[in-house]
């Protein structure tokens, strides 16, 4: 690359550094908008939420397995009623 090509794209070079440098001195650094300290607040928890209820806790594998089950199930009974080939016995 010749010395004029390279030219170019050092005068863009400084126009941009120009650039930066005025943005930078305009720049607030208190974070604005994100909350008093200028970074992401946690959130609190709230004591009043709902709590999961402890059947539910206990005995959710359970209720999945069924849920899936009559899942297969009904697809089963779809397949029987459309009369297809015996690929699908149990």
């Amino acid at each position: 690359m010749s010395a004029k090509e390279k030219g170019r794209f050092e005068e863009m070079a400084e126009k941009d550094k120009g650039r930066y440098e005025r943005e930078m001195a305009n720049f607030d650094k208190t974070g604005a908008g994100k909350g008093a300290k200028g970074g992401k607040r946690k959130r609190t928890k709230d004591p009043n939420a709902p709590k999961r209820a402890l059947l539910v806790d206990a005995y959710r594998c359970i209720i999945v397995s069924i849920i899936k089950l009559l899942y297969l199930l009904s697809i089963y009974c779809i397949l029987l009623c459309f009369d297809v080939p015996d690929y699908f016995t149990l």
